[in-house]
């Protein structure tokens, strides 16, 4: 689960085998650990090492130490741990990579238990650590090791992408997060999946963000219970409003509501910055989804929309079949996947996605061409021949 978070910010791999494909797609295959032993042995030799298992007593810790300090060919860690004897082995094994020169991607999954020790040591590795461009952790992180991971991450000048998905983490220590990235300006991705978000921590995330120009992607997914309402979702539709650099927004399984909906719909008619937007299972109805109709006239910039688990009736869904028939060519993936729609208009939704994404590069000219192909005329195409046929009968 915790690779393919890794590799993409959402989802739920489940079991290593389809964890390890996912991880393999974006770079060389990785060594996978089966032991302590083998673990210190593939550090030294190997680019890319995978560990499921336990760290039992310190002579485990103290061959995994020792390795990172020898090594010179390592740049990829990942450590499912299962159990750690104390938060002593954390702290150790957070120094260690703090001072190593060649591990670029980190990855600790503590697999049941609190390590806040372990934690406060990441605050160490982000404001002494040159090296590190993605970090991810999942843990019983809490707001306090967040406030720490903050810390660090407010004098770091390196890391590019920060994972904390399933960490306990509350608004306070996204409240402190988003104080940390007033002063970070090379952060660009940063996932907070899963954890105890609510309004007032994204209220903070999105004032910080509008002086932000380097963060693309803000991962929010799964803040439904007594977390994330249309009152974020406010928040963050004013952000789309000033910020030109947020690429990617996910937002899914977060109970937005309709006002939210159409509140992030409407903002996109002022914003061709971002390409990937994620509402799945948001809880709004006709109202949002026809405020995403309505913005997709508009804008220019967004190719994927992510609206399945939502409830949309028919004639909403034929409008939005009409949008991007007529009027859209930039959306690429249009999810509506239990909106409840026939099956029929789905698919021609899903062909006019499919057209815009072969058409990318063509002229305007030419993407009508193609739809015209498939769908027939247009209500352009219409006009302009009774025009036309107007004007033979006025010549006649």
């Amino acid at each position: 689960e915790g690779l393919t978070e890794w590799g993409t910010g959402s989802g739920s791999g489940s079991g290593n085998a389809d964890a390890n494909s996912d991880a393999e797609a974006d770079g060389p295959l990785h060594a996978v650990a089966g032991s302590p032993h083998d673990l210190a042995r593939l550090i030294l030799t190997e680019e890319n090492v995978h560990f499921y298992g336990e760290l039992r007593d310190q002579d485990d810790i103290s061959s995994v130490t020792q390795a990172l300090a020898q090594t010179t060919t390592l740049r990829k860690l990942f450590l499912l741990i299962e159990s750690y004897p104390t938060d002593d082995g954390a702290v150790r094994l957070a120094d260690a990579v703090g001072r190593n020169d060649t591990v670029q991607e980190l990855g600790l999954h503590y697999d049941g238990g609190t390590v806040y020790d372990g934690v406060q040591a990441f605050e160490n590795l982000l404001l002494h650590n040159t090296t590190l461009l993605l970090l991810y952790l999942k843990s019983h992180v809490d707001d306090e090791g967040a406030r720490a991971i903050a810390n660090g991450l407010g004098h770091n000048s390196t890391l590019r992408e920060l994972y904390l998905n399933y960490c306990r983490i509350g608004n306070d220590g996204l409240i402190a997060i988003a104080d940390a990235l007033r002063h970070n300006s090379t952060l660009q991705k940063l996932f907070l999946c899963r954890n105890r978000i609510g309004d007032d921590g994204l209220i903070a995330m999105a004032d910080t963000l509008r002086h932000n120009s380097t963060l693309l992607t803000l991962d929010f997914e799964s803040h439904s219970v007594g977390g994330v309402s249309e009152v974020g979702a406010t928040a963050l539709a004013g952000l789309l409003r000033h910020n030109d650099a947020i690429e990617v927004l996910r937002l899914g399984y977060c109970s937005i509501g309709s006002a939210g909906a159409s509140a992030l719909a409407n903002a996109l008619t002022n914003n061709n910055t971002l390409q990937e937007l994620n509402l799945e299972y948001c809880g709004f109805g006709d109202e949002g989804v026809v405020a995403f109709a309505n913005a997709l006239k508009l804008n220019r910039g967004l190719q994927e929309l992510i609206l399945s688990g939502n409830n949309a009736s028919q004639a909403t869904a034929e409008l939005f079949r009409d949008v991007l028939r007529y009027e859209n060519r930039t959306i690429t993936w249009l999810s509506v996947y239990g909106l409840s729609i026939p099956w029929d208009i789905e698919e021609d939704i899903d062909r006019l996605a499919e057209i815009n994404k072969e058409s990318v590069g063509c002229t305007p000219q030419e993407v009508a061409k193609k739809k015209r192909a498939e769908f027939g005329p247009t209500v352009n195409d219409i006009y302009a021949f009774v025009r036309s046929f107007s004007y033979l009968l006025l010549d006649d």
